[in-house]
């Protein structure tokens, strides 16, 4: 899941929308994926269904695992957000295995008072393909 805002684009819609196209590109280039995306009112939220497996369980992951700090799954989501983003989403923005935020298409989002609309072309149902956790890591790092 993805979150970029108008703040972080000098509250210029036309910067987002850039943004978004740039980011759309990277995840269709890198991953093959075509994502859903809604607007929040104050930004997109951009979702990229992903099939994967528990990250501590693959023997060339373990070593990775902090055993104190945040488990793998998290950590690679925050990334995939960051690499997707070239680092242009929402500072405040930490989604994780725990807690992600998602946003429900005809709600009022109660930060701005705006209504959440599906700006994909194709709508939720037929938009989202799923990518697989080693795809994308195989795409990444081409």
């Amino acid at each position: 899941m993805i979150d970029i805002d108008l703040r972080d684009f000098d509250n210029s819609r036309e910067k987002l929308d850039n943004g978004l196209i740039k980011i759309l590109r990277k995840i269709s280039t890198t991953m093959y994926g075509y994502p859903t995306v809604l607007w929040t009112g104050n930004g997109y939220h951009i979702y990229q269904p992903m099939e994967g497996f528990i990250l501590e369980e693959e023997e060339r992951f373990a070593r990775f695992a902090d055993s104190v700090g945040k488990d793998l799954t998290s950590k690679f989501m925050q990334f995939a957000e960051e690499f997707l983003t070239n680092k242009k989403g929402d500072p405040q923005h930490n989604p994780s295995v725990y807690s992600c935020l998602v946003r429900i298409p005809g709600t009022i989002n109660s930060k701005c008072g705006q209504e959440v609309t599906n700006s994909s072309a194709l709508g939720w149902s037929k938009a989202c393909n799923t990518v697989s956790v080693t795809q994308f890591h195989t795409m990444a790092h081409s």
